[in-house]
């Protein structure tokens, strides 16, 4: 049916617009199959994950071959992921066409100080969060950073 890659810079709220999109498409007739895919649903720890550049490419290899194993004509692939890179967007778009089904990018534009600010209350709540080095390496560029 589709694949929805979610992508904006970390603690912007994606992983919220997952699951109300995930909890959406629960009540659509014909309910269809929907799958998240994110870190955590691969027993992987998000600052680990993207603590240099050799294990985020890792990540992004076992994210992609997940995507692509999901991939069927009578399900709906949410990937919840920063999904930063625009080769990579490309890369799970070539999946997505060559499965037969729509592809669709939902870019979560949020402002660098909420994201840093939803980011400190998560800690403060002992939440998991994304570690100051994962913020700070993402530079934010406003609308440029996802824009395909």
């Amino acid at each position: 049916m589709a694949l929805v890659v979610i992508c904006g810079q970390p603690c912007s709220g994606k992983s919220t617009a997952a699951l109300c999109l995930a909890e959406a498409l629960q009540g659509v007739e014909p309910r269809p199959t929907v799958r998240l895919i994110d870190e955590s649903s691969l027993h992987l720890d998000r600052n680990q994950s993207y603590a240099n550049m050799t294990v985020e490419k890792n990540l992004r290899g076992v994210l992609r071959s997940e995507v692509d194993r999901s991939l069927t004509k009578d399900s709906i692939v949410i990937v919840d992921s920063l999904n930063s890179i625009k080769g990579y967007r490309y890369e799970l778009w070539c999946l997505a066409r060559a499965a037969g089904i729509r592809y669709c990018v939902l870019y979560c534009d949020t402002d660098e100080d909420h994201c840093r600010g939803w980011n400190s209350e998560r800690q403060q709540k002992g939440e998991p969060t994304y570690d100051d080095r994962i913020n700070n390496s993402f530079g934010y560029s406003g609308r440029a950073m996802c824009v395909d």
